[in-house]
């Protein structure tokens, strides 16, 4: 089931309660040109949502240190799914660490026209109402 939203919904998301809404958007490096547009839309629409990717980690540094804050500073986990991020090893890890740590995660569909099998989502994520983008 997918959800459609208007330029004025996405560039205000829900903050399911959250004083400060704080998002970590878990994505397949081949999405980045995607990942890189929703968070410039979503910084420049939106005041006080924390929007996060791993933008800023510097040559030789550990990215997993700082990939685990992130997950555990955040309030909701955005998943950009797409036939990439499916198949990411490192996105599956993101996916059950913020699962693990009793995260929202919700997937949102980068191109609505492909269609991903249900079987070929991540188990944490299948059936999860998810967001066309």
């Amino acid at each position: 089931m997918a959800i459609d939203l208007t330029n004025s919904q996405r560039n205000n998301p829900p903050d399911y309660g959250d004083p400060k809404p704080s998002y970590f958007i878990s994505y397949s490096r081949r999405d980045r040109v995607a990942v890189e547009k929703i968070h410039k839309e979503v910084q420049k629409s939106s005041q006080g949502v924390k929007i996060w990717f791993d933008e800023g980690i510097k040559p030789g540094e550990l990215f997993s240190p700082k990939i685990q804050e992130k997950i555990d500073e955040c309030s909701t986990m955005l998943f950009l799914t797409s036939k990439n991020s499916v198949k990411s090893r490192y996105c599956l890890r993101e996916i059950i660490l913020a699962e693990n740590k009793g995260k929202k995660i919700v997937p949102l569909r980068l191109n609505s026209e492909v269609e991903l099998p249900e079987g070929e989502l991540p188990l944490q994520i299948q059936g999860v109402q998810y967001i066309n983008f």
